[in-house]
C-alpha cells in the first residue's frame, strides 16, 4: 500500500517537512511550546489529535519524536498518542514504497518503528492496539541483512514486548515471527543474540504450540544449536546448555517420540557424553546437569542407553554426579545458598526420579553386582541428605502455608524413593513423617485457592545469564507442588513379596499412628485430585464444603469441581499414581493396618468414586489401572468391612473390565495370535505389572465377595477369555499371563457352580486340554 501523499515533482523532502510544520504552526500551537516541558507535551498531543490528513500526521509524528521522551510518558499518555495517530497510519508507513526525493529508502519504516517501539514497550499495549498486524513487516526487516541497525533494534524491542506474555507469544507464532527468528539465528543475522532470547521466552510460554505450528523451523533451529553444542570445546558449549535445554523441554510428545531418528539427536547425545566424560568444575557441572535432566525427562532414559550408546556408563556417571551434587548442596550450603542453586538441585531431583522409575519398571540395565551396589549406595547417600535437609526445615519456625519450593521438591523426590525402596532409611523417614504430612495438608489447602490464569503468565527480560538461570528455575519449580508435579513411580519394587501374608514383621506403624497423623488427609488428597481430573475443563467456581461430618470430606459435589482446576491433568495424574504406589507398599508391609484402620476404609470408599469417574478413559488409563489395582488390594484385606453393595458391584465390574480388556487377537501371517488391545498399547509398558497384580488379588478375592463372582458372571468374563485363548491356540501367550488367567478361572469355577455350565458351553474342555489344565478339566468333569 502506498501513502496518499501528494508531492510536487520539484518539491524536495526537506521543503515538504518545512511546509508541513509551517502549516501546523499556523494553527497557533507551536509558538508556545518553549514555555515548559509539560506544556510542550500537551501542545504536542494537541497537534497529534488535530491532524487529519496523512501529511499533517507525518509532520506531527516528526514533532512528537523530537519533543517527547517515550520512556517518561505515562501509560495513559502513550494510549492517548496511539489513539491520536491510529494504527492504520503505522501500517501504511511500514508498507509504503512511494519515497520522496532526497530521503533515505527506509525513512518511513524507520520513523514508524521508532515511534512504535517507544510507545508500545508495554506488553499489553502491543496487543490492545493490534500492533501484531505489523508483525509480518517486522519479520521482513529482521530477516533482511541490509536493514539498518536502528530499525533492527526497534523491531526487537517490539518483539520483546510480545514475548513477555503467553497471548503475545501466540501472536508471534501465528504471524510467522518464530520462523523468522529461526532464520535469523541459523544465519547469524544482525540481532541474532536478542532473537535467541525472544525465542527462548516464546518456547517457555507456548512451546508446544510453536512446535505444532511450525515443526520444520523448530527442527532446524534445534539442529543448529545441537551441532554447535557438539562442536564447541570451550565455555560456549556450557553457555548453550540452557538454550538447548529450553528447546528440548518444549518438545511435544509426538515429536519427542520421533526424535531418535533426527540428526540433532545424535549430536545432542554425543555432546552430553563429551561433557560428562570430561573433568567438570562447578560452573560447568551445573548447566550440564540441567541439560541432562531436560533431555532424559523429555526423550526418556533410554536415549543414553544401548543401542543409542555402547553401554550404561554415561547414565551411571550422570546419576553419580547428581547424587554428589545433592549431597554437596544440602549438607554444606546455608539456606540462601541452596536457593541460589535451586534450578540445579531440582534438575538433580528429576534425574533421581527418572532413574528410580526406569529401574523399577523398565527392562534391566544389566549392571554387574558392583555397579548395583555403588549405584544404590550413591542414591542412599543422596536421600540421606534430603532427609537431613527436611529435618532441619522441620525444626525451623517457618510459615507452613507457604513453604519453600525446595522443601516441596525435596518431599516429592523422597516420596519417589520411599514408594520403591521400603527398607533403606526407613527409621529416618519415619522421624520426619509428621512434618511431611503437615506439608501435604497445607498444599492441599493451597490448591483450592484460584491461581493466575495462563494468560497472566509473563516473562521479564534480563541479561543473557539471568534469563538462562531464572527461566530454568521458574520452569522447573513452577510445577513442584506435591499435588501437581509429574512422576512415574507407579509400580511395586520387584523385590517385595506381594503375597497376602508378608514374611517380614513391621510393627513400627500402628493404627493409632495413622489416625492421629493422617486424619484422613490422604483420602482427601486423593479425592480432590480425582475431582480435578474429571472436571478440569469446567468453569472455575468457589468450592463449598460443610464440616458437620468427617465423611463429607469424601463426597463429590458439583460445587466442588474447581478443586485443583489450575493444575495440569498429567501432573495431577502422576501425583495420584505416586500416592497409589505408596498405599500399595503399605498393603504389602502392613496388611493388618489396612484391614483395621477406619481412616483407610474411607480411602477405599474414595477409590470407588474415583475409579467410576475416570473409568477406561484413554488419557487417564494409567491412573485408572493404579486405582483399580489398589482397590482390589485394599478389599482383599477388608472382607469384613461392610461397604455399599451397589458401590462394590460397580467397582468389581470395572475390575473385570481391566482384567479382560487389555488382550485381543490379531491376524499375523494368516494365524491368530494374542496381542495387546489398541487402547492399551501406548501405556502397556507402564501398567502390565499392575495387570498381573490385579488379577492375582482378584483371584484371592473371589471366595470372599459374592458381588465379585456376580460381576464375573454377568459381564461375560469366562466366555470372552476362553474363546480368545482357544482362538489364538497358544500363539504369543506367555507363561505368566496364562498362569494368571487359569488361576482366576479356576477360582471362579470353585466359587460359583453355574460357572461350570458356562465353561462347558464356551469351549472349556478344549481350553483345558489345549493348555494342559488338569485341575480345571477335573472341575468341568465333576
Amino acid at each position: 500500500m502506498q501513502l496518499p501523499f501528494k508531492f510536487e515533482q520539484k518539491t524536495t523532502f526537506k521543503n515538504y517537512i518545512f511546509s508541513s510544520v509551517y502549516y501546523i504552526s499556523l494553527q497557533d500551537t507551536i509558538h508556545s511550546m518553549a514555555t515548559s516541558e509539560d506544556k510542550n507535551i500537551r501542545k504536542t498531543f494537541t497537534v497529534l489529535e488535530n491532524s487529519k490528513t496523512d501529511n499533517e500526521k507525518f509532520a506531527a509524528l516528526l514533532l512528537f519524536a523530537k519533543t517527547t521522551n517515550a520512556k517518561e510518558l505515562s501509560l495513559e499518555d502513550r494510549k492517548r498518542a496511539l489513539d491520536a495517530i491510529g494504527v492504520t497510519f503505522f501500517n501504511r508507513l511500514l508498507k509504503s514504497k512511494n519515497i520522496p526525493e532526497d530521503c533515505e529508502v527506509d525513512v518511513y519504516r524507520s520513523l514508524a518503528l521508532k515511534i512504535l517501539s517507544g510507545l508500545c514497550g508495554d506488553n499489553q499495549l502491543v496487543l490492545e492496539f493490534e500492533v501484531y498486524k505489523n508483525l509480518r513487516s517486522i519479520n521482513d526487516i529482521i530477516t533482511d541483512s541490509d536493514s539498518q541497525e536502528d530499525m533492527i533494534i526497534d523491531c526487537y524491542d517490539l518483539l520483546s514486548a510480545f514475548a513477555q506474555t503467553e497471548e503475545g507469544s501466540i501472536k508471534l507464532v501465528d504471524y510467522g515471527t518464530v520462523t523468522a527468528l529461526s532464520e535469523v539465528i541459523t544465519k547469524h543475522l544482525p540481532g541474532c543474540e536478542k532473537g535467541q532470547i525472544i525465542l527462548q521466552s516464546v518456547l517457555q510460554l507456548c512451546g508446544d504450540y510453536s512446535w505444532k505450528k511450525d515443526t520444520p523451523s523448530m527442527q532446524v533451529v534445534l539442529e543448529h544449536f545441537c551441532k554447535q553444542l557438539e562442536t564447541f570445546q570451550d565455555e560456549r558449549k556450557f553457555d548453550l546448555c540452557a538454550v538447548v535445554s529450553g528447546i528440548v523441554s518444549s518438545l511435544p510428545k509426538d515429536v519427542a517420540k520421533k526424535s531418535l531418528q533426527r540428526t540433532w539427536f545424535k549430536s545432542l547425545v554425543h555432546a552430553i557424553a563429551d561433557m560428562f566424560t570430561s573433568k567438570l568444575g562447578q560452573p560447568q557441572r551445573d548447566p550440564a546437569l540441567r541439560l541432562a535432566s531436560s533431555v532424559l525427562d523429555k526423550l526418556g532414559v533410554d536415549c543414553i542407553l544401548p543401542p543409542n550408546r555402547d553401554d550404561c556408563k554415561l547414565l551411571l556417571v550422570i546419576i553419580h554426579l547428581s547424587c554428589i551434587e545433592v549431597r554437596i548442596s544440602l549438607e554444606n550450603l546455608n539456606p540462601d545458598q541452596i536457593m541460589s542453586k535451586a534450578d540445579t538441585l531440582v534438575s538433580c531431583y528429576n534425574l533421581l526420579e527418572l532413574i528410580i522409575c526406569h529401574m523399577t519398571s523398565a527392562p534391566s540395565l544389566k549392571l554387574d553386582e558392583n555397579q548395583v551396589l555403588q549405584l544404590h549406595s550413591a542414591m542412599e547417600g543422596a536421600f540421606n541428605s534430603v532427609i537431613f535437609y527436611l529435618r532441619e526445615q522441620s525444626e525451623l519456625e517457618i510459615q507452613r502455608v507457604d513453604p519453600s519450593q525446595i522443601v516441596l521438591a525435596s518431599v516429592r523426590v523422597l516420596g519417589s524413593w520411599v514408594a520403591e525402596e521400603t527398607s533403606a532409611l526407613k527409621a529416618r523417614v519415619q522421624e520426619i513423617l509428621p512434618f511431611i504430612l503437615k506439608l501435604c495438608k497445607c498444599q492441599l489447602k493451597c490448591t483450592k485457592t484460584k491461581r493466575p490464569s495462563s494468560k497472566e503468565k509473563s516473562v521479564k527480560f534480563k541479561s543473557d545469564t539471568e534469563d538462562r538461570s531464572e527461566s530454568t528455575l521458574s520452569s522447573e519449580l513452577e510445577s513442584c507442588t506435591i499435588t501437581q508435579e509429574e512422576t512415574e513411580n507407579n509400580t511395586i519394587p520387584e523385590n517385595v513379596d506381594l503375597s497376602k501374608d508378608s514374611s517380614e514383621s513391621h510393627s513400627d506403624i500402628t493404627s493409632e499412628d495413622v489416625k492421629d497423623s493422617c486424619s484422613c488427609d490422604a483420602s482427601e488428597f486423593d479425592n480432590s485430585n480425582h475431582k480435578h481430573l474429571v472436571n478440569q475443563d469446567s468453569t472455575n467456581s468457589d468450592s463449598t464444603r460443610t464440616n458437620s461430618e468427617e465423611s463429607e470430606k469424601l463426597e463429590i459435589n458439583k460445587s466442588d469441581q474447581s478443586v485443583c482446576s489450575n493444575s495440569t491433568s498429567s501432573g495431577t495424574s502422576r501425583s495420584m499414581e505416586t500416592l497409589c504406589g505408596v498405599f500399595l507398599n503399605l498393603v504389602v508391609l502392613e496388611p493388618e493396618l489396612i484391614a483395621e484402620n477406619e481412616e483407610l476404609h474411607k480411602v477405599t470408599q474414595s477409590i470407588f468414586k474415583c475409579a467410576k469417574l475416570i473409568c477406561n478413559k484413554e488419557d487417564t488409563l494409567t491412573l485408572w489401572a493404579n486405582i483399580i489395582t489398589l482397590g482390589v488390594f485394599f478389599l482383599r484385606q477388608q472382607a469384613h468391612v461392610k461397604y455399599d453393595k451397589d458401590d462394590l458391584t460397580k467397582f468389581f465390574s470395572m475390575v473385570v473390565s481391566f482384567i479382560k480388556a487389555p488382550y485381543t487377537s490379531l491376524t499375523v501371517d494368516s494365524a491368530e495370535v494374542l496381542s495387546v488391545a489398541e487402547l492399551y498399547i501406548p501405556v502397556w509398558d507402564s501398567i502390565y505389572q499392575l495387570w498381573y497384580l490385579c488379577i492375582q488379588a482378584t483371584t484371592s478375592c473371589l471366595p470372599m465377595y459374592p458381588t465379585l463372582v456376580y460381576a464375573m458372571m454377568s459381564t461375560g468374563f469366562l466366555p470372552h477369555i476362553i474363546r480368545l485363548l482357544n482362538k489364538v491356540h497358544g500363539r504369543n501367550v506367555d507363561e505368566d499371563t496364562l498362569l494368571c488367567l487359569i488361576g482366576v478361572i479356576t477360582s471362579l469355577v470353585t466359587s460359583e457352580v453355574k460357572a461350570v455350565d458356562v465353561l462347558r458351553s464356551c469351549g472349556g474342555f478344549e481350553f483345558a486340554r489345549l493348555y494342559n489344565c488338569s485341575e480345571l478339566e477335573k472341575l468341568i468333569e465333576k
